[in-house]
């Protein structure tokens, strides 16, 4: 009974508190005036504060900090970056990942997923495999801006560029998430309405839903 309690609040959480879509920003810029698939987007700002990003580092760096920035992920699509698994979490910090998971409907991969890329760190164009992912993720920024940049599989000239600001969240589901390959652009590259967007050092936590369990 209570893990029904628990998985019907969740589902509550998720779906009359969390859809904000992202209809229109200054920090946005599309590749064409009567372009709409950017309102799929579910994108919140200051969804931690500075205090929570601390306890997340504290307890995330002194792992992090052992391995040293691979410059090419085995499939190349990642770059300048280093990466943890991790299924604990103290409780200084377990209600903000509670709060990360509440954004994305069960079933979940237990483990939250760190990735820590260097400044000149970037993510190249991809879609997340089903083989890893179910049907949506979020994405917890921290300690720098960055540009997410979508574009259309079967339609390059679909395309959009948004502002991820530091401690903001992002979900990826629906159309965005299957047929729309993301990235992270890299520093000449990381521009918003030719606004150039200086990224720094960013930890990214994401979760995601899980494919291999029904619901």
């Amino acid at each position: 009974m209570l893990k029904f309690k628990n998985l019907a609040k969740r589902n509550i959480l998720y779906y009359f508190t969390n859809r904000i879509r992202y209809n229109s920003c200054n920090n946005l810029e599309l590749c064409s005036s009567n372009f709409t698939d950017h309102k799929s987007l579910l994108i919140r700002d200051n969804f931690i504060t500075t205090e929570e990003e601390n306890a997340i580092l504290k307890e995330v760096e002194k792992k992090l900090n052992r391995m040293k920035y691979e410059s090419s992920h085995w499939d190349d699509v990642i770059h300048g970056y280093r990466e943890i698994q991790k299924l604990h979490w103290l409780e200084s910090t377990q209600f903000i990942i509670d709060r990360l998971r509440s954004l994305v409907p069960p079933p979940l991969l237990p483990h939250t997923h760190i990735l820590d890329l260097s400044p000149e760190g970037y993510i190249t164009p991809h879609i997340d495999s089903v083989e890893y992912c179910g049907p949506c993720f979020a994405v917890l920024s921290l300690l720098s801006d960055a540009v997410i940049r979508l574009e259309h599989t079967e339609s390059p000239d679909h395309w959009f560029k948004v502002l991820i600001k530091r401690y903001s969240v992002y979900v990826l589901d629906g159309k965005l998430r299957y047929q729309y390959k993301h990235s992270i652009l890299n520093g000449k590259d990381a521009t918003v309405n030719e606004v150039k967007i200086e990224k720094g050092r960013r930890l990214s936590v994401i979760v995601r839903g899980d494919i291999t369990k029904e619901p």
